[in-house]
């Protein structure tokens, strides 16, 4: 998505655990630690569906940890996702967003105009 290798590091809400994850540029992945989950929430509260997802959207050390904050979320629904399914679904929804050289698409599948 990047076009670069990406080191994302976070700390698990509720032990404060630190929570490191990289992609490489040949989309090879590692985390830490090695049960880290991410906790993929929707809230009942929000106009947009950023206001709805994203301040709900956390890493957690462990499933444990992400079932409890998945609980924790005002109205919610969700999944807790193992690193690997997370990482294919970032993938499979933000595709090439970020990547300068690839041509951004409408959502009828044209080329975005040009800003």
């Amino acid at each position: 998505m990047l076009g670069a290798p990406t080191q994302v590091c976070s700390n698990d809400p509720a032990t404060g655990a630190p929570i490191a994850v990289t992609v490489r540029i040949d989309g090879q992945s590692t985390w830490s630690p090695a049960d880290a989950v991410v906790v993929l929430a929707c809230s009942d509260r929000g106009a947009t569906s950023a206001a709805r997802a994203c301040p709900h959207t956390n890493f957690a050390a462990c499933a444990r940890n992400g079932r409890r904050l998945l609980g924790m979320v005002s109205g919610s629904c969700g999944s807790v996702l193992s690193m690997p399914d997370a990482i294919a679904l970032g993938r499979k929804t933000f595709g090439t967003l970020l990547d300068p050289a690839k041509p951004k698409r409408g959502s009828d599948g044209h080329r975005a105009p040009a800003q």
